[in-house]
């Protein structure tokens, strides 16, 4: 019994530690993909996903990778920094993905794979291609609708309702016969609009004090996320506490 157990222990070690050794391919638009690789050349890597059940090897072009990041550390990195520097001195080493009109999306290694990371061409005073091309940026008047959608995509994104709230939901809903102020409580509190926007993973949180129309944008978006969770776990206490009482009102009767 005691080695049946070692051994079953053995088994999930060893998958809880291959889930977590993965190689990452990130793309030339900044997607990212886990999985074994199988094989690479001069021009392909293969790999294959460890999330698919199939044994299908895909085929990657080597012209399409940014970086390659292999689960005992080595790192191969495909492409040449381009340089940003910020209106408030900030120096940013990265690879610049997408450049229009009003914003710049680019991708940063640090020694860990970080997400696409999008930022107005306003808030850069000038950025350097791996080519030596400087670009300065001009200033020009403020679009309060591009800022505003940049600050919805930022908090549905990066704002997470907190989770002690979705915990208090729920119980206001499974309490919900105590007078019915419970009930009340709980279809209140989500329409009460978030306090706390910053976030640590969102690299534009200096524009929630800055630029009004990207804070009326993320705080829109956080209101409508905090109402959507919040009504959500009051509704998921409220049916689990209905079901809880009928079912003991059918145990009840079935002994009548």
């Amino acid at each position: 019994m005691i080695m049946k157990n070692i051994f079953s222990f053995g088994i999930i070690l060893f998958s809880v530690l291959t889930s977590f050794s993965q190689d990452s391919i990130v793309n030339n638009k900044g997607l990212i993909f886990s999985g074994t690789i199988i094989g690479s050349d001069s021009l392909f890597v293969s790999y294959k996903s460890n999330d698919s059940l199939s044994s299908e090897v895909n085929l990657v072009n080597k012209s399409t990778i940014l970086l390659v990041k292999y689960s005992n550390g080595r790192v191969e990195q495909l492409y040449k920094n381009d340089t940003l520097l910020t209106k408030n001195g900030d120096k940013i080493i990265a690879k610049i993905l997408e450049i229009d009109s009003d914003m710049i999306s680019y991708f940063r290694f640090d020694g860990k794979i970080n997400s696409v990371q999008i930022t107005p061409l306003a808030s850069l005073f000038m950025y350097q291609l791996s080519n030596g091309e400087k670009v300065v940026i001009t200033e020009k008047p403020q679009d309060n609708a591009d800022y505003s959608a940049l600050g919805e995509a930022d908090a549905n994104k990066y704002y997470k309702t907190a989770p002690g709230f979705i915990a208090g939901e729920v119980v206001l809903g499974a309490t919900w016969w105590f007078y019915g102020l419970p009930l009340i409580s709980g279809i209140i509190l989500p329409l009460i609009k978030p306090s706390t926007l910053e976030s640590s993973r969102n690299p534009n949180n200096a524009l929630l004090y800055s630029n009004p129309a990207y804070k009326s944008g993320f705080e829109m978006k956080a209101a409508r996320k905090k109402r959507s969770g919040g009504f959500k776990a009051l509704g998921a206490g409220f049916a689990g506490s209905v079901v809880a009482f009928v079912t003991i009102v059918i145990v009840a009767f079935s002994y009548y």
